[in-house]
């Protein structure tokens, strides 16, 4: 038999690999994907999406780039308040110590200043005693009530008096309306960039796809060349 009859043996396609595991879920590996696969998109214009434009795939993943970055900004900025509110929690914890024994010196006895605790804004606890609440927001209108009748009775004076709680108050109050914006900046900035991360993952799915209905030979290459560098993330 001639060599020209014998049919050509077909080229093998290459082992598709699952759209899901190449498109990362994690937040920083994915916004790299993403920019890798847009720059080489970019020199392919044969290649389309018909429900996403490369313009508009190229605009979301832009946002969503800018957006892990402000995410992590104001994440780094909410820090030290975080930390600060922290210790002074612990400060206004060990001066409620002080606080409470002078108010029984005050009232002559354990009972009379138990009786008086409430007039300070402290509540009674599940295993006995008063403390300032754990709650943020319980423990700043405990503090309302507490750093006035210091400020306004025999206990000013001392030292855990009002020198020592009126300062604490105003940058307790403080702190919270900074850390209160700066969780309301991470919340909407997460909200948002959610919406982008679920339209570039969909994009990418996609792509993938794409590159293997085009390059069926050269498919696990082409993965490579457009950024995706990983059978799993």
């Amino acid at each position: 038999m001639s060599e020209s009859l014998v049919p050509a043996t077909p080229a093998v396609p290459e082992r598709r690999v699952s759209p899901k595991l190449l498109v990362p879920d994690n937040d920083s590996a994915l916004a790299e994907v993403a920019r890798a696969a847009g720059q080489v998109w970019a020199t392919e214009p044969t290649l389309t999406l018909r429900w996403l434009p490369l313009a508009d795939y190229t605009a979301a993943q832009t946002q969503f780039a800018q957006q892990l970055q402000g995410k992590r900004a104001a994440a780094a900025e909410r820090s030290p308040q975080v930390v600060r509110l922290q210790q002074l929690d612990d400060e206004l914890d060990e001066g409620l110590r002080y606080l409470k024994t002078y108010v029984q010196e005050e009232a002559g006895t354990k009972a009379a200043a138990e009786a008086l605790y409430p007039g300070y804004g402290l509540k009674r606890r599940k295993k006995g005693g008063f403390g300032l609440p754990k709650d943020r927001g319980e423990r700043l209108e405990s503090l309302n009530m507490l750093v006035p009748n210091v400020q306004g009775g025999p206990l000013a004076t001392r030292k855990y008096g009002s020198a020592f709680w009126a300062p604490r108050l105003a940058e307790y109050i403080s702190l919270m309306q900074q850390s209160g914006t700066l969780a309301g900046t991470v919340a909407k900035q997460t909200g948002s960039k959610n919406e982008v991360k679920k339209l570039l993952r969909k994009a990418l799915k996609a792509l993938v796809l794409l590159l293997e209905a085009n390059f069926p030979d050269t498919y696990a290459a082409e993965l490579q060349r457009w950024g995706f560098r990983r059978s799993t993330y």
